[in-house]
């Protein structure tokens, strides 16, 4: 979970470093597709550690989709 969200922020640090639109373009998409692949298997292993505290991992799945977008924040 925590060495997810850090990358997740340096994928989000990336994408505010870029300076022009064809690389943020680039950048975005990469995200996009690799997210999927990360969260995907962030949440399966979630439910399979916490399967009875659905509330747990609903906060630690909100705390890994937020790192993308602080990363693009400190980037800028």
């Amino acid at each position: 979970m925590i060495a997810l969200s850090v990358h997740a922020c340096f994928e989000g640090i990336a994408l505010g470093l870029q300076s022009s639109m064809l690389s943020t373009l680039n950048i975005v998409l990469a995200v996009i597709i690799h997210k999927g692949a990360a969260s995907s298997a962030l949440g399966i292993s979630l439910v399979k550690t916490f399967p009875d505290d659905f509330s747990l991992v609903r906060k630690l799945v909100l705390v890994f989709s937020l790192a993308t977008p602080l990363g693009v924040v400190i980037g800028i």
